[in-house]
């Protein structure tokens, strides 16, 4: 007894199959901080993603990323950026962050569509951190 989809269009199927779950694109998730202060600024966060705990050592006049992040499937809608980390604590010998990293509002949030087809997006999140934040 044959099936009622025979052969030919089973492969086809496939193909569409294949073709449909390789077009759902991706989203990107990238935090940096921006440290434009004279110090090194070290950077502890506790990701929510894992519950990894996570030390970076920013020098001075970089800009350098600490945490990033995927997921399957395109997204242009941007989350707040606190959302994946239980906790990020700043340390700066000798000074006092006048600033609350914790507080979303801090952030610069960029979002960037990279591409059509499938659709990419990529979330940027950067904390500003100058000489006048200190303390």
């Amino acid at each position: 007894m044959r099936s009622i989809i025979d052969q030919p269009y089973r492969y086809f199927l496939w193909v569409i199959f294949i073709f449909a779950a390789a077009c759902k694109g991706s989203t990107y998730y990238e935090c940096f901080i921006d440290n434009q202060s004279a110090q090194t600024v070290k950077v502890i966060s506790v990701q929510k993603v894992g519950l990894v705990n996570d030390t970076t050592d920013i020098p001075p006049g970089t800009r350098q990323g600490f945490f990033h992040t995927e997921k399957m499937g395109s997204d242009e809608y941007r989350p707040d950026p606190i959302g994946f980390f239980d906790t990020i604590q700043t340390q700066i010998t000798g000074f006092v962050l006048s600033k609350n990293i914790m507080d979303s509002q801090e952030w610069k949030k960029e979002t960037k569509q990279t591409k059509r087809t499938p659709s990419i997006y990529l979330h940027q999140y950067t904390f500003n951190i100058t000489d006048a934040d200190l303390q």
